[in-house]
């Protein structure tokens, strides 16, 4: 095990560099679609690549949404190359550590912790608190969109009806 922070630290950095790969290789594709990205500067090669970040770490945008077909297949196919990248790249790191010997097919996230814990010790707390967030913005996310869903079908009238259920379901499920 004296050559696992050597292997760990040289899949760190070909994580780095093929991120950086990608995010060119996306960020030139939209950048050549001009008009692509909406409310982005004319030309700017920086909104393309930033525009190429947010989207392979799949979190979203800002002002910047993509505009007509080809950006919409760019996005489209970049944000399967991101759900693939993380995938690969967590599963290399839970392979190199060899953290999942021994280890319950159930214990997803403690295996990931193990694994990332043999390179930095704190990295338990950061893993924590991103299963956290990661929770907590998925449940403010399906309860607005179930908001919105009820509404259509049943009216505003029956919100409160909605948000009792929506609470129930949170409880029982956590």
């Amino acid at each position: 095990h004296d050559a696992l922070p050597i292997c760990i630290a040289l899949a760190a950095l070909l994580m780095a560099l093929l991120y950086l790969v990608l995010n060119l290789s996306f960020a030139t594709a939209y950048w050549l679609d001009e008009g692509g990205i909406s409310n982005a500067r004319a030309g700017s090669f920086m909104d393309a690549f930033f525009f190429s970040v947010q989207t392979l770490a799949t979190i979203g945008y800002g002002s910047m949404a993509p505009h007509g077909v080809m950006a919409n297949l760019l996005v489209t196919a970049e944000a399967m190359v991101g759900f693939a990248y993380y995938g690969l790249m967590t599963g290399l790191i839970v392979v190199i550590s060899g953290a999942y010997q021994g280890a319950v097919a159930n214990d997803g996230v403690m295996i990931a912790s193990k694994a990332f814990e043999s390179v930095a010790p704190w990295f338990s707390i950061m893993l924590a608190v991103n299963v956290f967030v990661f929770a907590y913005s998925t449940t403010i996310g399906w309860s607005y969109y179930g908001e919105i869903a009820w509404s259509y079908l049943f009216g505003r009238k029956w919100l409160k009806l909605y948000y009792m259920l929506f609470c129930t379901a949170t409880f029982l499920g956590g």
